[in-house]
């Protein structure tokens, strides 16, 4: 199976080419230029490199956010017009489960933080350790002494990933303590997590609506 995965919830976007379990390959769009210019652009080099014509792809991704409110409705417009075009079907994926699954094979409490700016973060909950997830609450929006009293609750190793921990990272580490950072190339979701994540969603037996984005929070 041939996917075509898209993320563009964050500046640092990406598209992706999976075959299989197989990156074929990924490219990460440059924050000069608008996701607007530079969406398609990428996905046409990326399946020139890989030999690919759009009629081989099987299906489409897409990140659905938490995220850039105009990002996420470009990503999601272009993967939607790919698959009614092609008639191939899309999944959406959640932008933190993207972004806590490179946390996959660790063994604590995974936190996907991106910022929401006015002092909080999109944050979602997960629990790895075999390199799948289990979400264990709902994404949302929160407050920064919210979400550590959260975590202290918790009583477990925490994995800090996204933007969000880059910049409310040691804040929380003092409160808390046994919590990580991951480093900087761990700290944007990836097109070619959402194209391993959707591989998985479509092998189960549920029934699916079109993607749509999900903001957590209204615009303005």
């Amino acid at each position: 199976m041939k996917i075509l995965a898209i993320e563009t919830s964050t500046l640092t976007g990406s598209v992706a080419l999976l075959e299989d379990d197989s990156i074929i390959g990924e490219i990460t769009l440059s924050v000069s230029v608008q996701h607007s210019e530079r969406l398609m652009p990428a996905i046409d080099q990326l399946l020139c490199d890989a030999s690919t014509k759009p009629s081989d792809i099987d299906l489409y991704a897409v990140a659905t956010g938490p995220g850039s409110f105009t990002g996420l409705r470009i990503g999601i417009a272009a993967a939607q017009g790919l698959s009614l075009s092609q008639g191939r079907p899309v999944i959406g994926v959640s932008t933190l489960e993207a972004l806590a699954f490179h946390g996959a094979f660790f063994p604590g409490l995974i936190v996907p933080l991106l910022d929401a700016y006015r002092g909080e973060v999109y944050r979602g909950l997960y629990r790895g350790g075999s390199g799948s997830l289990e979400a264990i609450d709902e994404d949302r929006v929160t407050g920064i002494q919210p979400l550590i009293e959260e975590l202290r609750r918790q009583d477990a190793e925490v994995l800090l990933l996204g933007n969000g921990a880059e910049i409310h990272g040691d804040q929380i580490q003092k409160a808390l303590g046994k919590t990580t950072v991951a480093p900087g190339p761990l700290r944007n979701p990836r097109a070619s997590n959402v194209a391993f994540l959707a591989l998985r969603k479509s092998k189960e037996a549920i029934p699916r609506e079109p993607p749509f984005p999900r903001y957590l929070r209204q615009p303005g």
